[in-house]
């Protein structure tokens, strides 16, 4: 089943909705002689819908290549098609300035020789770039502009250099409003008949920070949450019950218990913490409600090992655990 995600995911320029007038600019650069270009906006504005739109989602090959420095050999990965070229600054760490000095030269400096088109550079997260490091970027840029091209990707312009902005087209990608992502999550939910209360709709807007991307994919968890709505063997839940309850606890008694419990957490693929809850709410059931304290300690020992499933590993243990502790209560109580 496609995602909601790649479902409303623009393919080309004519489908982007809120970046018009940077998507018109965009369509009228022609690929094959491209200037720098500097896409700088909050994360989550479509920087890279806008990049991809323009530049096309064809596929990617993922390369790890080895750059010397002074002291050792560094890895650092970078994608390719026959488009573009693409590298993240956020993945070369300190190492960044070697990687543009040494790599990223001898890739604008060599020319294309199985066709006429400009290879074209992305870099992610220019933002990241320091002083130095956007000193040498700039320098390429001015050196080797006829046979490369380059589109520098920011979360902001503040950290860029003024030469390094002057070299580029630069271009501004303002954050969806709330309105704007409030009217497109509901154009969703109409449009694939999707059941979301008014609460989830606040709760999701509210979380988003103008993220349009983060409120698809919230809305996605929602539907998602709600479709595997864990199912649970009620029958061998009253099974351990009524062994807890059983008067006298013996051997068989307990190896039973523990063979019940083994089954139902192969069989029921869900959350440990639901088991216990389910375990705790139809031993209540059975309970004489007059017995306010009974209950009290009952609810006592759940939520003491409620929290241990929580904070440990190995929930079966502590299931296991929990059951032995109520059979000792409530052997207590009746004696």
């Amino acid at each position: 089943m496609k995602l909601l995600f790649d479902k409303y995911r623009p393919k080309k320029l004519d489908d982007i909705r809120y970046h018009k007038e940077v998507a018109n600019i965009l369509k009228t650069l022609d690929i094959n002689n491209l200037p720098h270009i500097l896409i700088y906006g909050p994360r989550g504005s479509g920087k890279k819908t806008l990049l991809y739109s323009f530049l096309g989602y064809t596929k990617k090959t993922r390369v790890v290549q080895k750059i010397k420095t002074s002291s050792k050999e560094v890895p650092f990965t970078m994608y390719r098609n026959g488009i573009f070229i693409e590298l993240d600054i956020k993945e070369m760490g300190m190492y960044c300035k070697f990687i543009i000095r040494d790599m990223l030269k001898n890739m604008a400096e060599t020319k294309q020789v199985s066709n006429n088109l400009q290879k074209i550079i992305v870099l992610h997260h220019c933002e990241l770039l320091n002083i130095e490091s956007q000193f040498i970027l700039n320098k390429i840029l001015e050196m080797h502009s006829v046979n490369c091209k380059f589109i520098l990707i920011s979360n902001t312009i503040n950290n860029i250099t003024s030469s390094l902005q002057s070299n580029c087209l630069c271009l501004r990608i303002q954050a969806p409003s709330q309105e704007e992502i409030r009217n497109h999550i509901v154009e969703i939910i109409n449009e694939n008949n999707l059941h979301l209360s008014s609460t989830q709709l606040e709760k999701l807007l509210l979380d988003n920070h103008r993220n349009l991307k983060t409120s698809i994919l919230q809305l996605e968890i929602f539907e998602l949450i709600k479709s595997q709505k864990p199912t649970i063997n009620t029958k061998k839940i009253r099974e351990i019950v009524k062994l807890i309850l059983k008067k006298r606890t013996t051997l068989t008694t307990i190896s039973k218990i523990t063979s019940f419990l083994y089954e139902f957490v192969m069989d029921n693929n869900i959350n440990s913490n639901y088991i216990l809850l389910n375990i705790y709410y139809q031993l209540i059931e059975h309970l004489d409600k007059n017995k306010i304290n009974k209950h009290i300690k009952i609810t006592e020992i759940t939520s003491k090992y409620d929290m241990r499933l929580i904070q440990g590993s190995k929930d079966i243990m502590h299931i296991q655990a929990y059951i032995f502790s109520l059979i000792e209560e409530l052997n207590n109580i009746a004696t």
